[in-house]
């Protein structure tokens, strides 16, 4: 069967933000325009890399080290470590910290896919989400001080949705090597038909329970919708931070198979064809 992926962004500076400090980064599409209130972006590809990035920091540094994150990743080549992009990434931010003089930083998280097989990496809090069928899977880790208490069972789950330290990141993007090494998460996993993959920052994933993703994705099959959908949800229910939905969907490619199956047809006819002259041959000889 051939498949392809389908993906989708949608991106808001939401109702409380005056510029949008998330980026993301479309197999090659990045968020230019901070000040656009709302940015929608599309692609059908079979491989491909995907990423959310939340900036952090005052005035203009929280949207210039995400767009940091995401300029390095156009940098990738599928030889190239994903781990010494992120490094580079990470010192980039380090170096713009020193010239500015103001404390700024990123989250990451990211989806390498190539035949079919997602390589999941994340630091700080914006997650990666499985859905398969009507089950979610959270992929990517939190690296946040609440988590770290759940990890330990000092906080239940549902402590730690309320719990104040939630938005204490313990890894981030922007880490000085002399303070602290960065920590990437990674998990692998290999995708099937109409799996879902979605990405997104906290000003999603702190609104939406894993429930009320699963009925807003059971209602849509279209990426495009679906991002949109997500993301406004989030906003409607009150959300106070930027927010952005990225959405990669496994799609049976019909056009493809269609082109293959009339290929497998036409080379069928031309061998009965081939066999049924050879035959009028010798029985007119």
């Amino acid at each position: 069967m051939i498949q392809k992926l389908s993906a989708s962004v949608f991106s808001a500076t939401g109702n409380y933000r005056e510029i949008n400090q998330d980026n993301y980064y479309l197999n090659g599409s990045v968020l230019t325009d901070v000040n656009k209130p709302r940015i929608h972006k599309h692609t059908s590809v079979s491989d491909g890399l995907f990423a959310v990035c939340d900036g952090m920091g005052g005035e203009n540094d929280g949207e210039i080290a995400s767009r940091l994150v995401v300029d390095s990743l156009g940098e990738y080549d599928p030889e190239d470590n994903i781990r010494e992009i992120i490094s580079k990434a990470n010192n980039k931010i380090c170096q713009h910290i020193i010239e500015t003089k103001n404390n700024s930083g990123s989250t990451l998280v990211m989806a390498a896919i190539e035949n079919f097989k997602a390589d999941i990496y994340n630091i700080g809090d914006s997650r990666c989400y499985l859905i398969r069928g009507n089950n979610i899977t959270q992929l990517s880790k939190d690296h946040t001080m609440t988590n770290d208490l759940v990890q330990a069972g000092k906080l239940t789950e549902e402590e730690a949705k309320s719990d104040k330290r939630r938005h204490q990141l313990t890894q981030h993007l922007g880490i000085f090597p002399e303070e602290m090494s960065i920590s990437v998460y990674h998990k692998t996993v290999e995708l099937v038909e109409n799996d879902i993959l979605l990405m997104c920052t906290d000003g999603l994933s702190d609104v939406l329970t894993n429930e009320e993703i699963l009925e807003i994705v059971k209602d849509n099959d279209n990426t495009n919708t679906l991002a949109l959908e997500l993301a406004e949800d989030a906003l409607n229910n009150g959300s106070k931070d930027n927010v952005t939905a990225m959405v990669v969907k496994v799609r049976r490619d019909q056009k493809e198979e269609l082109i293959r199956m009339l290929y497998i047809l036409i080379c069928v006819c031309s061998g009965l064809i081939g066999g049924i002259t050879a035959l009028i041959t010798l029985f007119l000889l």
